[in-house]
């Protein structure tokens, strides 16, 4: 496109200075210059100035490709940038426009917490896209039917507020958190089976600190030790369900961490006695030996296994 305009301008120019000012051609590039003056600068001159300096028109055409007079710089950046048009291409830019789409859906939209409240306007944000919440008071579980309807009001009601959100198996990400914005009575969270929950999430948790009691991360393939260790903010928190993280190494230290930064946290899904995470030579150290006077001295012994911290430290260097 850049090309076709610009060789238009030149042979315009050009054809001008070769006619000298005679004939039609004249007539021609003026009305061609007022064109540009009505859709690009709405400029008023003077028509001696069209038909009798050459120089001015060159120079009015070429104004074309500035940003005042109508192509701003970006614009001409990107037309010469070299497109790769294959089929691997165009796959990445249907990903890149489908993701764009996504974090746009999930934005946090002002009128919409203005008209409903932050409340409701959180409730309509996950009912919509397939979770469930329920109310304080209620006992019922609100979630769109087959037909995608829910039940909801669409106006603020006074005294409806959120207690429990059920978001498992819902994608949501950092920006759908903005969403979440002053949920004061909010207890119950479940952010299960998502996929791309990650820790940039979690650290968007501090906006639950006073009321969040319980919360379930199992499941959640991008969550590491970062954002779990970040939870510590959340004082209130009484239980903790975070099992099959993947990228979590030490689940059982971390776990035993956050039960004794928060008074009163019980983790789940975490095996304190499971060894099978640690590395290390089992050496046996002696028999098992009961000292109880009913002994039964024909039992089978079965020799006692500690994990020797030597050989650990050797293989760490």
């Amino acid at each position: 496109m850049f090309k076709l305009v610009l060789c238009k301008t030149v042979l315009v120019v050009t054809a001008f200075e070769r006619s000298h000012i005679h004939g039609s051609l004249p007539t021609l590039c003026k009305r061609y210059m007022s064109s540009i003056d009505k859709y690009y600068w709405n400029a008023k001159d003077d028509e001696d100035e069209y038909l009798g300096d050459t120089t001015y028109l060159q120079r009015k055409a070429m104004r074309m490709f500035t940003k005042e007079g109508g192509f701003d710089i970006d614009f001409l950046r990107k037309l010469q940038q070299d497109y790769e048009i294959t089929p691997e291409a165009f796959q990445r830019w249907r990903q890149k426009k489908r993701k764009e789409k996504y974090i746009f859906s999930h934005r946090y939209i002002p009128a919409r917490h203005r008209i409903l409240g932050p409340d409701l306007a959180t409730a309509h944000f996950i009912t919509h896209r397939g979770g469930a919440i329920r109310f304080k008071g209620h006992d019922n579980w609100i979630k769109a039917n087959k037909r995608g309807k829910v039940n909801l009001p669409n106006r603020k009601v006074p005294g409806l507020a959120i207690e429990a959100i059920d978001a498992s198996k819902m994608d949501l990400i950092y920006v759908s958190f903005d969403n979440f914005a002053n949920l004061h009575e909010l207890k119950y969270l479940d952010l299960s089976d998502s996929d791309l929950i990650d820790d940039w999430c979690l650290f968007r948790f501090h906006q639950f600190k006073e009321t969040l009691e319980h919360l379930n991360i199992s499941r959640c393939q991008n969550i590491s030790e970062r954002g779990i260790a970040y939870l510590h903010h959340c004082r209130k928190l009484k239980t903790l369900t975070m099992s099959f993280l993947p990228k979590v190494q030490n689940p059982e230290l971390l776990a035993i961490e956050l039960e004794e930064v928060i008074p009163g946290l019980e983790v789940k899904g975490v095996d304190y006695l499971d060894f099978s995470r640690m590395t290390g030579d089992l050496v046996p150290v002696g028999p098992v030996v009961d000292l109880t006077p009913t002994q039964d001295h024909n039992a089978k012994v079965e020799p006692l296994y500690i994990i020797d911290e030597e050989m650990m430290e050797a293989q760490n260097r």
